[in-house]
């Protein structure tokens, strides 16, 4: 007795899935666990709230800000990662039309003659196909194309991060030759005006020929320092020329004041660096796309199924005929010499290479930034030192000028007391400017607002 069609497709189709189903799962390696009660070794006291803008739009003034802006349009790494992610949503969309149906339609005609006979016919045809995910490859094929878009995604705003560093700290460098020129400046004039002096009480034999000399050694000194100067000004425009995509030109209006930035921060424990660096989401998304890949290489073995259907309309000779066929396409494969189980290998170490890496990716982080919250902590006090020697290094000077002036001493404590006064004026610059620096190290490293970094309604499927 011959059985319907629907049971024999329908027992066929059980025999498959039975025969994928007793093939062996692979277990997934073990997933990273960064600890959530880690904290730093410096304790952040006062923290600032977590805008829903970046902390360079608050912070900053608007001199810096308008160079950010033309970062961010004119930077080739930037463009370069943005090309990237409509590269990744491309590879997306294209992976989204896998799973849907697909139709072709064609047309021809074709005519014969043989012996003065012939004979014309027309056709046009329309093949239409839906694939019938039951494994789940194709839907865990799509998930590793939108893991992948969204790491994209998370690469741009990291190549931002680090774009935008290099530019704050070639403001910085700007900023702070152009302040020390203009800190020269003002001691080589107070030292001219002392040469001055000293010349009279030379010409009036009040004092030796050895303090003049000592007065127009210490100009000379200062003045050496010029070029040095120049050349870090020369450097830093340079370098901002360079991350506009630009050549080097002649002069840029760039700020010259450094900026006093806080120390507060929006973060208290290392685990927040999870959700606000774009690097540590980014390598979250790798690792989400290979568990998807190993997924799509496990279902890869379980068989696949496919509804196909086609039409077919003939004019031949003028009488009209139409044909239309319907399948239902099932496969498992038996045998492959082991090829399908070394893809599932392979995609199992690249997840466990992916985990491992991001793990050791947060560990880095979290160094970093306890490495920043330390140095941060040192310059303040550092900062706080200099700022006491400087008041009392303008006291001593004034005091052995006083006696100079009197008579009671030659010139040499004067030397002294002004060297003194100016390698502490230079400290303070020094330290303020590294104080700006690492604090800007630090507001990077700290990451962004989690709101900023998503990917939008596509990247949140």
């Amino acid at each position: 007795m011959s059985r319907p069609v629907p049971y024999l497709l329908s027992s066929l189709l059980l025999a498959l899935l039975l025969l994928g189903g007793c093939r062996s799962v692979d277990t997934r390696p073990e997933r990273p666990a960064p600890d959530p009660t880690a904290g730093f070794s410096v304790a952040i006291e006062a923290t600032s709230p977590d805008p829903a803008v970046a902390w360079w739009e608050s912070e900053l003034p608007p001199s810096h800000r308008t160079w950010i802006d033309r970062l961010v349009t004119l930077n080739p790494a930037i463009r370069i990662a943005a090309a990237a992610v409509r590269q990744q949503l491309a590879e997306l969309q294209a992976a989204d039309a896998e799973r849907g149906a697909s139709l072709d339609a064609s047309a021809g005609g074709r005519i014969d003659r043989s012996d003065g006979d012939g004979s014309e016919r027309l056709e046009a045809g329309v093949d239409a196909r839906l694939p019938i995910d039951v494994s789940g490859q194709l839907d865990a094929e799509y998930r590793s194309r939108l893991w992948q878009y969204r790491r994209a995604h998370y690469q741009l705003h990291q190549v931002r991060q680090e774009q935008l560093l290099d530019l704050l700290l070639a403001l910085i460098d700007y900023a702070e030759a152009r302040q020390l020129e203009r800190l020269l400046d003002q001691q080589v004039s107070t030292t001219r005006k002392q040469l001055h002096l000293t010349e009279i009480r030379f010409t009036q034999g009040l004092v030796s020929s050895v303090d003049v000399l000592q007065q127009r050694d210490q100009i000379a000194s200062l003045q050496q320092q010029y070029p040095d100067v120049t050349r870090a000004a020369r450097s830093a425009m340079n370098r901002v020329s360079g991350l506009i995509g630009e050549t080097p030109a002649p002069s840029l209006d760039l700020p010259q004041a450094l900026v006093d930035l806080a120390p507060a921060l929006p973060l208290q424990r290392p685990i927040e660096l999870l959700q606000r660096r774009p690097g540590l989401r980014a390598q979250q998304a790798a690792l989400a796309a290979a568990d998807a890949d190993f997924e799509a290489a496990l279902r890869a073995r379980l068989p696949q199924l496919a509804l196909s259907g086609s039409a077919l309309w003939q004019l031949l000779a003028g009488n009209p005929s139409a044909v239309v066929q319907a399948a239902l396409d099932a496969s498992l494969n038996l045998f492959d010499g082991g090829a399908r189980t070394a893809a599932i290998a392979r995609q199992r170490a690249l997840l466990e290479i992916a985990g491992t890496r991001y793990l050791q990716d947060w560990l880095a982080a979290v160094r970093e930034t306890d490495d920043l919250l330390n140095s941060s902590d040192s310059l303040a006090r550092q900062l706080q030192r200099n700022r006491e020697r400087l008041e009392i290094a303008q006291q001593l000077h004034q005091a052995t000028l006083s006696r100079y002036q009197r008579g009671v001493t030659d010139f040499l404590p004067v030397l002294t007391a002004l060297r003194d006064l100016q390698q502490q004026e230079r400290d303070a610059l020094r330290l303020q400017a590294e104080k700006e620096r690492t604090l800007t190290r630090l507001k990077i490293a700290a990451g962004l607002p989690p709101a900023m970094l998503d990917p939008g309604d596509r990247g949140s499927e």
